[in-house]
């Protein structure tokens, strides 16, 4: 698995860009630069203040992302498979 940006293909790293974009839209309701800033981040972990003042927008923020890490669905886990 690729992991440096500088390896990546052109058309490939702008995807990704596109979708990191995409996925945080929510944002720019709240802030265009908030939402800039947030790009970055997820794009190259610039600018690390960014998580505080998602953090104050809070609960808001949270909705206008969709309620990134809440389950919807009840999930079933499985034991531990005793080591072999």
């Amino acid at each position: 698995m690729v992991r440096d940006a500088a390896q990546l293909p052109v058309i490939e790293l702008k995807a990704r860009q596109q979708a990191w974009s995409d996925g945080l839209r929510g944002l720019f309701l709240l802030d265009e630069g908030l939402w800039q800033r947030a790009c970055a981040w997820v794009r190259d972990g610039s600018g690390e203040a960014v998580l505080a003042e998602l953090r104050a927008c809070a609960p808001r923020a949270g909705r206008l992302l969709g309620q990134p890490g809440r389950m919807y669905r009840r999930l079933e886990l499985l034991p531990d498979e005793p080591d072999a």
